[in-house]
């Protein structure tokens, strides 16, 4: 599947020649190239609006083409004060889970998918059926944790759920609209780019002129 962004439908019935980009698409690609050996890197491309930031990152997506797995982050002013809403629209698009819990086979598709990426279940199931309101049954479905401890178990599965893809496939991360993003979303990302040179992924970012990153800036 190609990079799901703004782009998709313009995508879908053809795009004119993207000009005058050369220089930072070829960068971009040498970075993938980097992240591909095992050296993860991140790179946040700002601009003001319609200046063409989707549309570079749409053009790099082509040029990898079936390379590896991508994942598109989207943030939303709509969703801005909703915890980590881009991390569950694609994790619900990745594992066929509409979010509403009224799917019975979602708990399920959810254990698969752990169990193919060789993470534990035990370990990262419980967090993120919640976070993606999936009923759990037996034992953990009783257990209420603290809202703190909550968010750093599902930090931790995230993490992990990231680190086992990167193993098994390169991985090309697209957060975008940060300037959008909710906190939680934003505190992952840190943790995500703090985990990262040692990982076969490329984190890809995009916001507007105005937006500073949370993060030590020799990261980005």
């Amino acid at each position: 599947t190609g990079i799901r962004t703004r782009l998709a439908l313009a995508a879908a019935t053809g795009l004119t020649p993207l000009v005058g980009r050369e220089q930072e698409l070829e960068a971009m690609e040498q970075r993938w190239r980097l992240a591909c050996e095992g050296t993860g890197q991140a790179v946040l491309v700002t601009g003001e609006p319609g200046i063409g930031k989707s549309r570079l990152v749409h053009e790099l997506g082509r040029r990898i083409g079936d390379e590896g797995t991508r994942a598109v982050f989207q943030a939303s002013p709509y969703s801005s004060n909703s915890a980590l809403h881009p991390v569950i629209e694609e994790l619900g698009r990745m594992f066929r889970i509409d979010g509403t819990g009224g799917d019975e086979g979602s708990l399920a598709r959810l254990t698969e998918e752990l169990e193919a990426q060789g993470v534990s279940v035990e370990a990262t199931r419980p967090a993120l059926a919640a976070l993606l309101s999936i009923a759990e049954t037996g034992i953990d479905a009783t257990r209420e944790l603290a809202p703190q401890e909550q968010k750093r178990q599902t930090f931790a599965a995230l993490r992990t759920l990231m680190a086992a893809e990167a193993r098994r496939r390169r991985v090309l991360a697209v957060f975008e609209d940060i300037h959008w993003a909710d906190p939680s979303t934003l505190e992952l990302l840190g943790l995500l780019l703090a985990d990262a040179p040692t990982q076969r992924i490329l984190i890809v970012m995009t916001a507007r002129p105005e937006f500073e990153p949370p993060w030590p800036t020799d990261t980005t």
